[in-house]
């Protein structure tokens, strides 16, 4: 599996709209900019099974929670976003978003139907990274979880502190380096060492970029339980 500068939309619940379709430029197909790269992550617990438009065409089919679809190429330019659920002509949720060309960009879907629906499209700025090492950011998509600290349990060592639900500025979105290796990560509750959830025996490889992300509900069961998913960026 795929940020310094980033952006947010946030979107309205709208259901049952129709899908938006992209206006068609003139010129031959060589006039033609570079598609973007965008990979969409489901951190939204209770939103149904759904299939991702742009401009009109089908990106990726029956996305569900707590998945993501890896990187996908789309039309760099404003693209008309809507999220359908699978299956039926129901509309989740409409958006915009601004893609350049050859950059990649993660889409993250996240709160829940009765908090309102929204995203975060987040541009991702890969580091150039020394030998041995990764890089390593963590955001919070737990919308009823406190202020999280990542603790990597193996190391003895917090990677990252106090970030709140939703918080995708430059600095909670740019890339760290840490040395590779097997690890096991606890999500505490911020200032204290309550674990609230783990991720046991991972191992990230030297050269390559992950993104982990808090995502569940604080005492949910099965799959809606509080956890820590990954993406792997290259």
């Amino acid at each position: 599996m795929h940020i310094r500068t980033c952006f947010i939309l946030t979107l309205s619940l709208l259901p049952l709209l129709p899908l938006l379709s992209g206006c068609k430029k003139g010129g031959s197909s060589s006039d033609k900019p570079a598609p973007a790269s965008v990979v969409f992550v489901n951190a939204s617990l209770n939103v149904p099974n759904a299939d991702i438009y742009s401009n009109g065409a089908l990106l990726f089919n029956d996305v569900s929670f707590p998945d993501s679809t890896g990187y996908l190429n789309t039309a760099s330019g404003l693209n008309h976003l809507a999220l359908v659920t699978t299956g039926t002509e129901d509309t989740v949720l409409l958006g915009t978003g601004l893609f350049n060309p050859t950059k990649q960009y993660a889409v993250f879907l996240k709160d829940t139907l009765s908090a309102g629906v929204s995203i975060s499209v987040i541009e991702d700025s890969l580091p150039v990274l020394r030998p041995g090492y990764i890089g390593l950011r963590f955001l919070n998509l737990s919308g009823t979880s406190p202020s999280l600290d990542l603790y990597a349990a193996s190391s003895l060592q917090y990677f990252f502190t106090d970030r709140y639900f939703g918080e995708t500025d430059a600095s909670s979105t740019s890339f760290v380096s840490f040395p590779s290796g097997d690890y096991t990560f606890d999500l505490y509750a911020s200032g204290t060492v309550v674990t609230l959830a783990s991720l046991s025996g991972i191992a990230l490889q030297g050269g390559k970029v992950y993104t982990l992300f808090a995502s569940g509900m604080l005492g949910g069961l099965g799959n809606r339980e509080l956890r820590i998913g990954i993406i792997q960026h290259n």
